[in-house]
């Protein structure tokens, strides 16, 4: 007697479900972040700006993009003034 085909819950998949209700894959997500998203997107990591307060993609060292940049270029021109 063979098993019903039973598909995963998680986002966007097709998979079969192994344990949970989920594929092997967003088991495995649930178990380590106790989040769900789709397989191959890895979910993007919002962050409050430590420079300008901006709610947006973290890019290194707690700052966005931009204030990033703005402290790269500052310190590559010895304290240059700042394009707006």
């Amino acid at each position: 007697m063979t098993r019903p085909r039973i598909a995963c819950t998680g986002p966007e998949c097709d998979r079969d479900a192994v344990a949970n209700g989920l594929c092997a894959t967003h088991n495995r997500q649930l178990q380590r972040t106790g989040r769900l998203w789709p397989i191959g997107r890895p979910p993007r990591r919002r962050v409050v700006c430590t420079e300008c307060g901006e709610v947006g993609d973290h890019y290194a060292k707690g700052k966005c993009r931009r204030c990033c940049n703005r402290t790269y270029y500052r310190r590559r021109t010895r304290n240059a003034p700042i394009p707006a």
